[in-house]
């Protein structure tokens, strides 16, 4: 899908407003904000499922925190007293919590997580790079490296389960050092010169603990250098999950991650005898909404880009019944329009990318993730193999020259 197109889609199935006088933020509007916290659900799952529980960290950054990042990144604010800046993460304020927090070993390991939004300067493509975009962040304090490791691998394995949940092919990129780790999950898209887009990062190490445990003696702070493990993800997920669920038409979205499942279409030229059945399927516990439009087709159209998984149209004795999956259509009575509707549920699966799931680099400083993609084809003069698919199939991670 090329960018034209996605954000055509994005505007006219309603998932966000792209207009905001200032380049690079996006408005979500009720329908992509619903999917948003679909795909919300599964990361703090994660998060829950590995020990961590949630915080608030402000957004408000002391100025001194961040004088290790490139100042023309990060979106600086004064008031008579401080001068900080608008947080682009929130690793460094939760190491200087953790450093108040944590006054002996036992209190280690020390899990938690914080929802906020992050603000990064020079970026200017809504929904894919953005100056202002949610955060979804769990900090882990371990007593050494050796621990931080088998959480780092323990979070890893958790985060490869969600995506292949999800259907959102990753290629995956490891480093190491003597004193820190990291493991990127990238997923392949291409936008107007964007190969792939940043979807989690994964670090430990000592960086921000040491700056803030340096020299503490006292009660009020840890006298050790806890090793943290920092995990982040972005509302990019929702650019990358709608990325890899689409067709020619719109978008194509799970049953799970869609705000609703069956979508009524009630054109303003309809002369059906068929009553609305929308109060019906939701008493049956289905995620149903009507959508008025000027036309059946017009409606159908609507419906096809937001991707809703089944559309229902009135006809003059039966329902006609349509597919987000497989397109097909078939028409049922008042009677069996439940039973059918449960058959199509169950059966239901959307349209994933062919791309593999999951794809391994060992070499971060081979890779160029502006320019890594995912390909059927074994590297030739005009590729760069970087590594194959964690199950060595056909594909391979490659880059142009």
């Amino acid at each position: 899908m090329d960018q034209e197109r996605f954000y055509r889609f994005v505007r006219e199935g309603e998932i966000a407003f792209l207009d905001y006088p200032l380049n690079g933020i996006q408005v979500l509007l009720p329908f992509g904000k619903k999917i948003l916290r679909n795909l919300e659900t599964e990361i703090l799952e994660r998060f829950g499922s590995l020990g961590a529980e949630e915080i608030t960290l402000p957004e408000a950054v002391p100025s001194e925190f961040l004088s290790h990042l490139r100042q023309g990144e990060l979106f600086t604010a004064c008031s008579e007293e401080d001068s900080f800046h608008l947080s682009p993460s929130a690793e460094v304020q939760a190491a200087f919590v953790a450093s108040k927090i944590i006054k002996s070993h036992r209190q280690i390991p020390l899990k938690f997580f914080s929802i906020g939004t992050a603000h990064r300067n020079g970026q200017r493509r809504a929904l894919i790079k953005s100056k202002e975009f949610g955060f979804y962040e769990a900090n882990f304090f371990y007593e050494n490296k050796e621990e931080a490791e088998k959480g780092l691998a323990e979070s890893t394995t958790s985060l490869d389960k969600m995506f292949k949940k999800l259907g959102i092919p990753t290629i995956q990129v490891r480093e190491s050092d003597e004193e820190s780790a990291q493991h990127k999950f990238y997923t392949p898209f291409k936008f107007s010169g964007i190969f792939g887009g940043l979807a989690c990062s994964s670090l430990i190490g000592t960086r921000y603990t040491q700056q803030f445990s340096r020299g503490a003696q006292s009660r009020t702070q840890c006298s050790f250098k806890p090793y943290q493990l920092n995990i982040g993800l972005t509302t990019r997920i929702l650019t990358a999950y709608l990325a890899h669920h689409s067709d020619e038409r719109g978008f194509v979205l799970d049953k799970s991650i869609s705000p609703q499942e069956i979508a009524i279409i009630d054109p303003d030229d309809s002369n059906s005898a068929l009553a609305n059945p929308e109060s019906t399927l939701l008493k049956a516990g289905f995620k149903v909404a009507t959508f008025r439009s000027s036309n059946w087709r017009i409606g159908q159209e609507r419906i096809f880009i937001k991707g809703i998984p089944i559309s229902i149209s009135l006809g003059n004795s039966q329902y006609l019944i349509k597919r987000r999956d497989t397109l097909e259509e078939e028409r049922t009575n008042a009677c069996n329009l439940e039973p059918t509707i449960k058959k199509i549920l169950a059966e239901y699966s959307p349209r994933k990318s062919t791309l593999p799931v999951s794809a391994l680099v060992e070499n971060q400083n081979e890779f160029e993730r502006n320019r890594v993609y995912l390909s059927d084809k074994p590297f030739d003069g005009d590729l760069k193999l970087l590594g194959k698919t964690a199950d060595n199939s056909l594909a391979y991670v490659v880059q142009k020259y």
